[in-house]
């Protein structure tokens, strides 16, 4: 469903630089969510090649969503590298809580447990900063944590954290 609204977006060809960069930064983002990640890749090439842009949150945002692109396509190295140069940027909490998640799933996948559990509790405080506007990244972020805790054989709060965000889970289709 956001696939085609972002291309009649863009086949509107907006005069606003600001939104042109939001618009660069989103494709590769909704294609990754679709599990086109090498169309994502390639997409996400080209918007990087028109950095910076006039949003400097919008370029963060690519590049946190270009770090989950390439720990797909290519190699978690680079995407660390995109994690930390968003790190680097705007500052902006958002970009905090989902570069915080991003890297705990490298972590994560890298068997770095601890390390895991605390970069997603990181981004699920990130969050009590911005407000409900943003709480499937929340969840998203939640969701990592909980299968941390399980792993690490924290099984009464790993179902204590379920048992809380589970419902809300289930609304946001993750």
């Amino acid at each position: 469903a956001a696939q085609p609204r972002l291309e009649q977006l863009e086949a509107r060809r907006f005069k606003s630089i600001d939104l042109r960069a939001h618009l660069n930064a989103a494709r590769p983002f909704i294609l990754a969510m679709a599990d086109r990640y090498d169309e994502a890749y390639t997409a996400g090439q080209a918007s990087l090649s028109a950095l910076p842009s006039a949003s400097p949150i919008a370029d963060d945002f690519l590049r946190v969503a270009m770090a989950n692109v390439t720990s797909v396509v290519t190699d978690t190295g680079k995407s660390q590298r995109f994690i930390d140069a968003a790190r680097a940027g705007s500052g902006a909490t958002f970009i905090t809580m989902y570069s915080e998640g991003m890297e705990g799933l490298l972590d994560y996948q890298a068997g770095r447990m601890q390390r895991a559990t605390e970069k997603f509790a990181a981004a699920m405080a990130a969050r009590t900063e911005i407000g409900q506007d943003y709480l499937t990244f929340d969840l998203w972020a939640t969701a990592g944590h909980i299968v941390v805790l399980y792993e690490n054989d924290q099984l009464d709060e790993a179902e204590r954290i379920a048992r809380t965000y589970l419902p809300m889970m289930m609304k946001a289709t993750l």
